[in-house]
């Protein structure tokens, strides 16, 4: 079901109003229920995932967070190899280097 919605909903709204999807990924939701919105915990991404999304959609810019020191590197090699990838980590520390 999701995955049909980013298809056929977002992915094409965003393609046609010119805006970036934002992705966080590698996150496992509520590993502690009792903090509610606050209790994800980190897992693996699947950069493979965003790259074949990448693929299909060139006129997407994807703003991607990923949690994982092994994923943050990963996704930083991703980002020039698929050109419209910028790690949102990067992102933000450009904004508060300017």
């Amino acid at each position: 079901m999701h995955r049909q919605v980013l298809d056929q909903v977002v992915l094409p709204l965003c393609a046609e109003l010119g805006l970036p999807l934002s992705l966080r990924m590698g996150t496992r939701r509520a590993v502690n229920p009792a903090l509610g919105l606050a209790g994800d915990g980190v897992g693996p991404a699947q950069l493979d995932a965003l790259r074949r999304l990448c693929a299909a959609n060139p006129r997407v810019k994807v703003l991607a967070t990923v949690l994982s020191p092994s994923d943050q590197h990963e996704a930083t090699v991703l980002a020039p190899t698929a050109c419209r990838v910028l790690p949102a980590a990067h992102l933000l520390s450009l904004l508060l280097l300017t």
